[in-house]
């Protein structure tokens, strides 16, 4: 059985030509009813001026070279010690490039980075695997309050991540008391619910 299709294109059809013109409005058209009058204003008070470049150099000069913190995989309640320490600031326009060692659970490697003065948001790159401890290759840790709160953001997608909390002093810092993300979550749901 044999099908034929045929394909005609449509038929031509004539676009009928308007030739209405309208009149043109004149200037005695518009009615104005009240005459606007432009003054010149100023502001007063001081205005702060942000320097992101500047703020870069000051910061590559006053960033702590040690914090110390903990961290703990979403997956896992385990808390594991965790000390950084910046071996190089250098500030590049309002970016900060950053070298460094990060130890986790004592196991040592180096990482690099950026810091935004601008926006105070950080990336830590580890150059070293921590594989046992859930930070594979290709991954960062990803803050926006600078050093103080970081996430980890794997390169793969079965591994969920987890939460890296440093401080400036590594002195007064007790592994017991890091700050525990789910525990602070269902404090504040139950306190959201009284306050409904």
């Amino acid at each position: 059985m044999d099908i034929w299709l045929a394909n005609e294109p449509p038929a031509p059809q004539v676009i009928p030509m308007t030739t209405q013109e309208k009149p043109l409005l004149k200037d005695e058209d518009f009615i104005i009813d009240e005459v606007i009058e432009i003054k010149p204003f100023f502001l007063e008070g001081s205005v702060e001026e942000f320097d992101p470049v500047r703020r870069a150099i000051d910061l590559a000069k006053k960033l702590p070279r040690n914090l110390c913190g903990s961290y703990q995989p979403f997956d896992r309640q385990q808390n594991k010690k965790v000390t950084l320490t910046y071996s190089e600031a250098i500030p590049i326009g309002h970016m900060i490039k950053l070298k460094g060692e990060i130890s986790i659970n004592n196991s040592k490697g180096l990482f690099t980075g950026f810091l935004n003065a601008k926006s105070d948001q950080l990336e830590l790159i580890p150059l070293t695997n921590h594989i046992d401890l859930g930070l594979d290759k290709g991954g960062a840790f990803i803050g926006l309050q600078g050093a103080n709160l970081l996430t980890w953001k794997s390169s793969r997608l079965d591994n969920p991540g987890g939460r890296l909390e440093l401080k400036e002093s590594c002195d007064s810092f007790n592994l017991s008391e890091a700050f525990n993300f789910r525990s602070f979550r269902r404090v504040n749901e139950t306190s959201s619910l009284k306050l409904l």
